[in-house]
């Protein structure tokens, strides 16, 4: 009965198994190291995935939004931002965005993409733990709205919302899509998705192309 209602609600594999054990069963689904064999077939996919998004900056991330990965043009596209990835556990996509010291004095339109990121955040959490560990480690960026930090029901998440880069002369405006596995295996595969960003206007395309090929490591 319990697989059968979470199937029909389309719970993630994780909360399936949090209501298993709730129940007095064992929890139905593995979770596999990144690195073990079990996983390796989905990880190599992602991989060939990132390689092949190349112009376009490619993120790899857990289920907290972790970056575990930058393809060769996001580590690019960081450097032309003038901005590197901290190399330490836990580092978000959301860090990079509110951190005054990363990606946010770049933004433009950075109060609207803010307020969607957090409403986002809230809806596509796997747990609601998620959510709240991130959420905390983000109110130490100063300037945020205390009321952006509650879930809004009546807030519209708009499908696509280009983010606007202001970087010396150059204005880049890119979106976001996310890419996952459709017949995940265990929890980890499910969890693991890209987060690609794409041009959303002519010149950024431009720009990506022309800066990602000046950039381009040889062989």
């Amino acid at each position: 009965m319990i697989v059968r209602l979470s199937t029909a609600l389309d719970l993630p594999y994780r909360e399936r198994n949090v209501l298993l054990r709730a129940a007095g069963f064992a929890g139905l689904y593995k979770q596999s190291e990144l690195e073990s064999e079990d996983i390796g077939l989905a990880l190599r996919a992602f991989r060939r995935l990132m390689e092949r998004h190349n112009p376009y900056p490619t993120f790899l991330l857990d289920r907290s939004w972790r970056i575990l990965e930058v393809n060769e043009s996001g580590s690019v596209f960081l450097s032309f931002c003038q901005t590197d990835v901290p190399q330490h556990d836990g580092l978000t996509v959301f860090d990079l965005f509110f951190d005054p010291a990363q990606l946010r004095p770049l933004i433009a339109n950075w109060s609207e993409c803010a307020r969607h990121s957090i409403q986002r955040l809230h809806r596509e959490s796997l747990e609601l733990s998620d959510a709240e560990a991130i959420m905390q480690r983000l109110r130490r960026f100063p300037d945020v709205p205390e009321d952006w930090w509650a879930y809004d029901g009546s807030y519209a998440v708009r499908p696509v919302v280009p983010v606007q880069f202001r970087v010396g002369t150059s204005e880049l405006s890119v979106f976001s899509l996310v890419t996952s596995l459709g017949t995940p295996t265990d929890v980890t595969s499910q969890e693991l998705r890209l987060e690609t960003l794409f041009p959303a206007d002519k010149e950024t395309e431009r720009t990506l192309k022309e800066f990602s090929l000046k950039n381009k490591k040889p062989g």
